[in-house]
């Protein structure tokens, strides 16, 4: 029966990714950069888990994901096909962008970046020095105080920023541009001191999406290799530096890296065993109120009126899952329960099935946006949007504030980078007009 299941579950991502692409002429759709990465995640736990000393897959729960991405694919089919009449043969002006060269304003977007990442350098960096100030210095770096206080303030904001900018210059990067090549880096010394796995990744995924819309990235093994092996790196590199700070001796302790190299599967498999665990045992508690999957809604209303405290986003550790047998609760337990998962823990069935196909609605109407208009900002919005439905196999990420932060920034960008052309466009629309009365004039 188990088997049975894990291929229902491969056989509908082969189908309906199939007719995702006829529909939207494109690979990189949110059903499929959802779907693929946890099938890939889920097969491996499956057939690995049990050898790594992890807690086996509960089959079952992966019933959920089946449910879920079925559903979640109908609001992009409805959306796409239903309602703007796209498939891969017609609206071609729509599809064919999605390979295009880059836009007129690209160029001029690439050099603004780079320059106000420079020019905002400094507040960066004041950011993480008074973050480190105020929770007791280098040796808490990576605590969770300091992680809480560097996700709060003005700087946070401009980290919020950062991550767009660094989307949209790897995605503009060609083999020569140092200088954009060591912005890239300089940003992403400061998104890698928030000391969280998911926004380090998420903008370099976002990236090579953005690359694969402007037909610079093909997807190979050999690419899929090496984002897995620095994945890796990039895993063991964040603990190593909290692990220097407090012992600067540590760097030498080699069993140090084959546990953690250990702890790279253990957060990998985190999602769907957790999701395994709390279905096999019925668990339906594992955090707070329903309510707290809408908390950057609750969040952005309270905020702006006063009108109460801000909702805490996240499942409770305490209420986790214990995962890893080799360790005690408090060290081998995990709070992430996948993107469907969540959504079904928190709001039910019914609930779960609404608010997935609304989120849905909404990933395609980007795609078709983005699709339709080629700006080179809302491309870096749409790269974040499914870097984080990438990670869907860990955990929702859309309960947390970034997403509509990235994607406000996104939009005003985009506004703004098309004034000048607007400003060239009415100002020779105003010669012709001028050049129309003068000629009839004389005539």
């Amino acid at each position: 029966m188990d088997y049975l299941i894990i291929a229902a579950l491969v056989g509908e991502i082969l189908i309906l990714s199939r007719l995702d692409r006829r529909i939207f002429g494109t690979w990189y759709t949110p059903f499929n950069l959802l779907a693929y990465p946890y099938a890939g995640v889920v097969l491996c736990a499956f057939l690995f888990a049990p050898v790594m000393d992890f807690v086996r897959l509960y089959v079952p729960s992966v019933l959920i994901w089946i449910i879920g991405l079925f559903v979640f694919w109908v609001g992009g089919f409805v959306l796409g096909w239903g309602v703007f009449g796209l498939n891969s043969t017609v609206s071609q002006s729509i599809a064919g962008c999605l390979a295009a060269p880059n836009s007129e304003t690209q160029p001029r977007s690439v050099a603004w970046a780079i320059r106000a990442s420079w020019i905002l350098a400094p507040v960066l960096l004041w950011g993480l020095l008074s973050t480190l100030q105020k929770t007791g210095g280098l040796i808490q770096f990576g605590s969770p105080e300091y992680r809480g206080s560097y996700s709060h303030g003005f700087h946070a904001h401009i980290v919020v920023l950062s991550l767009a900018a660094i989307i949209l210059l790897v995605g503009d990067y060609r083999s020569g541009q140092k200088l954009q090549l060591f912005t890239v880096g300089m940003l992403m010394v400061f998104v890698f001191a928030s000391e969280v796995k998911g926004a380090i990744f998420q903008p370099i995924i976002g990236g090579l999406i953005f690359r694969a819309f402007r037909g610079r990235f093909r997807l190979s093994a050999k690419w899929v290799f090496t984002v897995i092996s620095c994945s890796l790196v990039t895993f063991v590199l964040v603990y190593m530096v909290a692990f220097w700070v407090a012992d600067v001796n540590s760097v030498t302790q080699w069993d140090l890296y084959s546990s953690l190299s250990r702890h790279y599967f253990f957060y990998l498999f985190a999602g769907p065993l957790s999701l395994s665990e709390a279905i096999r045992m019925h668990s339906t508690d594992v955090g707070g109120d329903w309510y707290t999957i809408f908390s950057p809604f609750i969040n952005l209303y309270r905020a702006t009126l006063g009108a109460g405290p801000l909702v805490g986003a996240g499942s409770f550790v305490a209420k986790g899952m214990d995962i890893d047998p080799q360790l005690d609760r408090t060290l081998g337990g995990a709070n992430v329960y996948t993107f469907f998962g969540t959504t079904y823990l928190y709001l039910g069935i019914f609930g779960g099935l609404l608010y997935i196909l609304i989120a849905s609605i909404l990933c395609y109407a980007l795609l078709i946006y983005v699709k339709h208009s080629g700006n080179e900002w809302v491309l870096a919005g749409y790269g974040f949007i499914v870097a984080q439905l990438f990670f869907g196999f860990f955990e929702l990420y859309f309960w947390y504030l970034t997403f509509i932060e990235l994607l406000v920034f996104a939009f005003i960008l985009a506004s703004i980078s098309k004034w000048p052309q607007k400003r060239t466009q009415v100002r020779d629309s105003e010669t012709k007009v001028r050049a129309r009365r003068w000629a009839n004039g004389t005539t």
